[in-house]
């Protein structure tokens, strides 16, 4: 079996009850493809979990790391898996982004996947008096469609009453009813894509030996331990700034919840006083305003000598691409060109890496987070947002700012906040420039389609009278000569 699903559905929970696991204590979100083997009901099992994807992002927004790991599902079995179990809380909503989310996460593994594949609803013990096809009524198309794709096959399972194993009993009938409707056989991977992937991990591990050793080029000695440092943090709303911010500074200052003005504080960790500016996150470009750019620049004027280093929070298990990158240079670039000499990538969520390296997360990623970091000059760090104790994880990230403050001669980021105002109005005045721009191009097209259709209607009528009046007038010998013209103006209709 393989278990799939979305994050903090249950799926190790799932796993763990049909094998009669009763150890639920400190579990942490599953970032590889683990193996739990076992017997139920008489019989071998082997189940293989998968790492969770966001509930409501389809796959193109999964980072490669994790949709690799969901493949690698396939290599973890004994034989060629039976059945996929797609694991969805009962407790919770399910709508029509969930349903993207997840359909375009199983397909990863193949269009036929779905005969193979049941739905097994988690926490049934909170479904109060509902049955679970009242359930699935009740959520409406979305569900349904889902349930529908699967064969109309599914289970509810409550993983907190691990001693009920007739609930697992159930389970095992319903899937040796699958395997009966596919003859037995097993599902088949597509090997080509297989291959694709042990390639691909070829070609991240080169690269990510080259991405490291680039970064280990630095001189060694040419830094200077700094007494003071100041931190400008900048990033997407939901990216883990704000909690990235409170890690460097060891302790909860800043409101996690989203901010809309700039945060100041200041404490001395190891050794050093750190001073860190929070932002206020952005989210798309049409919630790019005036307002909210001037409010993020504002961050500039809380640090008046200036910063040492400027942070690009990005988070490790959301997909970084060119949309993202053009965001993050229109708010960035505000700043003046010699901002990217003070930049550096600071990446949340490091439960996503597990025992891999970062540069390898880094080279399965898309050509946008390749070419954002080449602007930082290579920097990059990853801060264990979990384990704000852990100090030595913040000594990095200092040297590493010490070592790019050595390469800007000590000097610190401190533009004229006047000419950065002027840069915003500016950026402004052009996008409403370009907005005005389409509404005349929208009004000349708009405009031209009704001149067509009226110059389309009068060739119409024209043909109709032509119709009517030619016979009257040229008798039988001029049938040849209306037949040109009508043929004449059909083209033109046409």
């Amino acid at each position: 079996m393989v278990l799939l699903g979305s994050r903090f559905v249950g799926k190790t929970s799932v796993g763990k009850t049909i094998l009669g696991i009763k150890e639920y204590v400190n579990e942490k979100p599953t970032t590889f493809s683990d193996i739990l083997r076992g017997t139920a009901d008489n019989t071998e099992i082997t189940i293989v979990d998968t790492p969770g994807w966001r509930k409501s992002s389809p796959a193109s927004d999964t980072p490669q790391t994790i949709k690799d790991e969901v493949l690698h599902s396939l290599f973890k079995c004994k034989t060629e898996p039976h059945v996929f179990l797609l694991v969805i809380d009962a407790d919770a909503s399910f709508n029509h982004s969930h349903l993207d989310a997840a359909i375009s996460h199983v397909e990863l593994l193949g269009g036929s996947v779905w005969k193979h594949t049941m739905v097994v609803f988690t926490r049934g013990n909170r479904m109060g008096s509902r049955s679970i096809e009242e359930y699935i009524e009740g959520e409406g198309g979305a569900l349904q469609s889902l349930v529908d794709r699967c064969g109309n096959r599914y289970h509810v399972m409550d993983n907190m009453n691990a001693d009920d194993s007739s609930q697992v009993v159930e389970l095992l009938e319903k899937i040796k009813l699958t395997l009966a409707g596919n003859n037995f056989q097993p599902f088949t991977p597509n090997m080509k894509m297989l291959e694709e992937l042990l390639e691909r991990e070829e070609n991240v591990k080169k690269a990510a030996l080259l991405r490291n050793q680039e970064g280990h080029r630095v001189q060694k000695g040419s830094a200077k331990k700094l007494n003071e440092v100041r931190i400008l943090i900048l990033g997407e709303k939901m990216s883990g700034k704000t909690t990235a911010a409170n890690c460097i500074l060891q302790r909860k200052v800043f409101p996690t919840q989203p901010n809309d003005g700039c945060l100041a504080s200041e404490t001395e960790v190891t050794g050093r006083r750190v001073t860190v500016v929070d932002t206020p996150g952005w989210q798309g470009v049409a919630a790019c305003t005036w307002e909210k750019d001037n409010k993020i620049v504002n961050g500039l004027t809380l640090s008046t000598p200036g910063f040492h280093a400027i942070l690009f929070v990005i988070s490790l298990d959301m997909k970084f691409n060119e949309v993202n990158k053009k965001m993050l240079v229109d708010h960035v670039e505000l700043f003046g060109d010699n901002v990217w000499d003070h930049t550096m990538v600071l990446f949340s969520n490091v439960d996503t890496l597990v025992d891999r390296s970062l540069e390898e997360f880094i080279e399965r990623e898309p050509e946008a987070l390749h070419s954002l970091i080449d602007m930082c000059g290579n920097r990059y760090h990853c801060l264990d947002v979990t384990d704000k104790d852990n100090v030595s994880q913040h000594t990095q990230l200092f040297e590493k700012i010490e070592e790019m403050s050595a390469k800007n001669q000590g000097c610190l980021f401190h533009p004229d906040i006047n000419d950065i105002h002027q840069r915003v109005e500016g950026k402004f005045q052009k996008r409403t420039i370009q907005e005005r721009m389409q509404h005349i191009e929208q009004w000349f097209r708009r405009r031209e389609l009704r001149l067509h259709r009226m110059y389309k209607e009068d060739l119409v009528d024209l043909q109709q009278d032509i119709k009517e009046i030619f016979p009257l007038l040229l008798g039988s010998k001029g049938k040849g000569k209306k037949k040109c013209i009508l043929t004449d103006i059909e083209e033109q209709i046409s």
